[in-house]
């Protein structure tokens, strides 16, 4: 008996979240959410670098891996990184437009 496939979408949950950002400032200018374990540190590394928006300043970006925020992220919380700690923070923000509803909330 062969059974029926079902076009469901598919939940694909993050191992590994990486944040880019200016090593002065702490400012987060991407994050990229790898799946599954096939990559290392470095490879994401690399993956997360390359695809950061191409008009910054190369010299001043790194990137910090946590594990622990993967599908914890959210529009209405800002990213910044604690360069001394070395750890993401995440704030709350404001909705500029209260009314309207986040993708979380459908």
């Amino acid at each position: 008996m062969v059974k029926e496939l079902v076009n469901e979408p598919m939940e694909a949950i993050p191992s590994k979240t990486t944040f880019v950002y200016d090593a002065r400032t702490g400012k987060v200018v991407h994050i990229h959410q790898f799946v599954g374990e096939s990559c290392s540190d470095d490879d994401m590394e690399r993956t997360a670098l390359e695809l950061a928006p191409g008009q910054l300043d190369r010299k001043h970006l790194s990137v910090i891996h946590d594990a622990s925020i993967g599908k914890e992220l959210s529009p209405d919380r800002h990213y910044r990184v604690d360069v001394k700690a070395r750890r993401v923070v995440a704030e709350t923000v404001e909705r500029k437009f209260p009314n309207r509803r986040s993708v979380d909330d459908r």
